[in-house]
């Protein structure tokens, strides 16, 4: 999700009405979590992409996987 976001920070998320350009977290289908922005909404699915990836993700995230959107972040932090 760079460059919006960068190793280190400290963000923080929260349910709430997601809109087209929200920065979300959300449970892979494949296992683990995704930081995406929601590009495209259709018939109640969304469809995601991260800042720097060139296309769509290749499945559509529920309102069921979201974890939450992106509220704020700490940014500078360094990882040891």
């Amino acid at each position: 999700m760079e460059p919006v976001l960068t190793g280190g920070d400290i963000t923080v998320y929260a349910p709430g009405n997601y809109e087209i350009g929200d920065i979300i977290i959300f449970r892979s289908p494949y296992g683990g979590n995704i930081i995406h922005r929601i590009v495209g909404k259709y018939d109640g699915v969304y469809i995601t992409k991260g800042d720097n990836n060139g296309g769509v993700d290749a499945y559509l995230v529920t309102e069921e996987m979201i974890i939450g959107k992106l509220l704020f972040k700490i940014s500078g932090f360094q990882q040891n």
